[in-house]
């Protein structure tokens, strides 16, 4: 550890970043937000943040998942993290970042205040006395209007290694599907889960 801190010390702040750039950054083409712009970026209000109410608990993540998926998850931190010698080295490599902040968050201690209360109330965030890392919060508007919390956590996500593949179809998938013999129609639907990112929980701290 103490390697690590010798290194953040010798670096200095890292350099201040727009919203764009944070934006840009954390939204990349991968994550399916290819031309995200700041023209995205909203500002906090309140009333139009989308969160779950709080009145139904998050589901576990455990119980959602099975096989393969259920064994990554709970080997997850003992594979994925870095040792203190690996993160070491991404410090030594300048690879440390500034997140960014919603502007108004930043000078309106009570908007801020406020939305961690609303945040605990919605089951999404909880309490501690111990800091590992921090993170930063910003929001970019949705289709309806209302506002995405984004949390900026390239600190945090710096201690992991690369994620494996996962095996989510793309476009082309369509293009691979063939019928059954004797099949003449082919059906398909579409879903969406409301707030369904904020709507499950892991046993992680």
């Amino acid at each position: 550890m103490r390697r690590i801190m010798v290194a953040h010390q010798q670096l200095g702040p890292p350099p201040p970043l727009t919203g764009e750039e944070a934006l840009q950054t954390l939204l990349a083409d991968k994550a399916g937000y290819a031309g995200a712009t700041a023209a995205h970026l909203g500002v906090y209000d309140r009333d139009l943040l989308a969160r779950p109410d709080g009145t139904v608990p998050p589901v576990a993540l455990s119980e959602l998942l099975e096989g393969p998926s259920l064994a990554v998850y709970h080997a997850f931190l003992e594979e994925q993290m870095l040792s203190d010698a690996e993160l070491g080295e991404k410090y030594e490599k300048n690879e440390v970042v500034k997140p960014y902040w919603d502007p108004l968050l930043v000078s309106d201690r009570g908007a801020y205040e406020g939305l961690i209360g609303d945040l605990f109330e919605s089951h999404i965030v909880t309490f501690t006395k111990h800091c590992r890392d921090r993170v930063a919060i910003f929001f970019v508007r949705k289709k309806n209007g209302s506002l995405r919390i984004i949390v900026d956590a390239r600190g945090p996500n710096r201690r992991f290694k690369r994620p494996p593949s996962g095996g989510i179809a793309a476009g082309e998938s369509f293009a691979q599907l063939q019928l059954e013999e004797g099949e003449e129609v082919l059906f398909v639907s579409q879903s969406d889960l409301k707030d369904f990112s904020i709507t499950w929980r892991s046993a992680w701290r």
